[in-house]
């Protein structure tokens, strides 16, 4: 870059344009360059997640219609009626004592909710399904397009490396070095992140913030502050 830019500068390639600015064919070819290699570098990204954009929009989906659904079981816990009441001896209960009495009565309350509580625990589980794989899809989605914007960085570090270079020598020689400034025009930024970017913006944010409330209905209490029976009986299962 130095012997071109010597080159260059003892021709006056360098020259100011209609608009004021210093700019000569190379380096206009040294950044075309480097704007089509992040365009390429970006394209290539978000042909290579095609599939992931399409699975977190069906998992957004899916999640919604899920947590609908245990919102309104969770909203309307079945409440006992008279006959799940500790209440009276049954027929063969009269050795019993009346703890023991109301313990069997409780139990059997609990029986008679079984299939609401599998019903919910269903549920808890196919959101915490949905949610590993929305968090994995995400990462993967966060991750490919971090690889792209760095190596796009590096290339804008090395192009403005080798601009930099070319400048120096042709300053030297350039018939107008004293109009010349001391540095070259900044390196245009290229948009192509911004253009392959803007068409999932929403649905990446919608992903964020559905992974930050993940925890809301996977960690539901009751109204009296105990945590819910579904959860409880998992936790002792697994102990």
């Amino acid at each position: 870059m130095r012997r071109l830019g010597r080159q260059d500068g003892l021709a006056g390639l360098p020259r100011r344009s209609e608009e004021g600015v210093w700019d000569s064919p190379l380096l206009y070819q040294e950044f075309s360059a480097y704007s089509e290699f992040c365009d390429r570098e970006w394209g290539a990204a978000q042909l290579e997640l095609q599939d992931d954009y399409a699975a977190v929009e069906g998992l957004l989906d899916a999640i919604r219609r899920r947590e609908a659904v245990l919102e309104r079981l969770l909203q309307n816990v079945p409440a006992p009626s008279g006959e799940e009441q500790p209440s009276g001896r049954l027929p063969g209960e009269e050795a019993l004592s009346d703890t023991q009495v109301q313990a069997r009565r409780r139990r059997e309350a609990e029986r008679r909710k079984l299939p609401y509580h599998a019903q919910v625990q269903a549920l808890q589980r196919e959101l915490q399904s949905a949610y590993d794989e929305l968090d994995r899809r995400q990462g993967r989605i966060l991750e490919t397009n971090n690889a792209a914007r760095l190596i796009c960085q590096r290339l804008q570090k090395h192009t403005e490396q080798r601009a930099a270079a070319y400048w120096s020598a042709a300053l030297r020689v350039h018939p107008a070095k004293a109009q010349l400034p001391a540095r070259p025009e900044p390196l245009p930024q290229s948009e192509a992140e911004l253009t392959y970017l803007a068409q999932h913006r929403t649905l990446e944010d919608e992903a964020v913030a559905m992974l930050a409330r993940r925890a809301r209905l996977l960690t539901w209490q009751d109204p009296a502050g105990q945590e819910f029976p579904a959860l409880a009986g998992k936790k002792k299962g697994a102990a």
